[in-house]
């Protein structure tokens, strides 16, 4: 279910295909430990566990969270005596998708607003985007603290999710520039003229 949520969260920015899913199919375990995964016996392994006891959307919440923490994350927190961060590097890959798709929604809900605003007709300023520029850096701040702890022999192995800075990135642009992003940039379909675009605002 977490990779699929990713699916359809990176979907939007690189097809512009809406998010079909809802926060409410984010209440879905987050995944194990990749040493877990890919352990021929998960069940001898010394960290094993049945659940992580933390869902997607805690994990969300958290990040968006006035101390950037959860009565659920606090426990975990507590119950951790190893000092590792609670979050995986695939935690982190959710994350940035789902919070790029936030922006970018945000931004294309904003789209009306703006333009009232360029007659004079309505305010600019979005309270919501202050939230989300607060998630991305308690992201960020997450994303330093798992890349520490993660081996070197670790990271060469983690494909895709080696990629979640870039997203972060991205996220940052958007709403560091929201007021100077066009609207119509974000019904295009394909990525590739939105990326150029985008960095032309850097």
């Amino acid at each position: 279910m977490n990779v699929v949520i990713a699916l359809d969260s990176a979907l939007l920015f690189f097809q512009s295909y809406p998010c079909r899913l809802t926060l409410a199919e984010m209440d879905c375990d987050l995944p194990c430990e990749e040493s877990l995964f890919s352990s021929r016996h998960p069940f001898a392994e010394p960290n094993f566990q049945f659940t992580r006891n933390l869902t997607l959307k805690q994990g969300m919440e958290a990040l968006f969270s006035a101390h950037g923490s959860t009565p659920e994350l606090a426990n975990i927190k507590r119950a951790t005596t190893s000092g590792k961060p609670v979050f995986t590097l695939f935690d982190m890959f959710m994350f940035i998708h789902v919070l790029t798709a936030f922006i970018w929604v945000r931004l294309m809900l904003n789209a009306p607003m703006k333009q009232m605003a360029d007659y004079g007709g309505g305010p600019a300023e979005d309270p919501f985007m202050a939230k989300l520029q607060r998630a991305l850096s308690r992201w960020k701040d997450n994303w330093h603290d798992v890349c520490r702890e993660t081996p070197e022999d670790a990271w060469s192995s983690m494909g895709l999710m080696k990629n979640s800075y870039k997203y972060f990135l991205v996220g940052q642009l958007l709403i560091n520039k929201h007021d100077l992003i066009d609207p119509a940039l974000m019904l295009q379909p394909g990525c590739e003229e939105k990326l150029e675009r985008l960095h032309l605002l850097t």
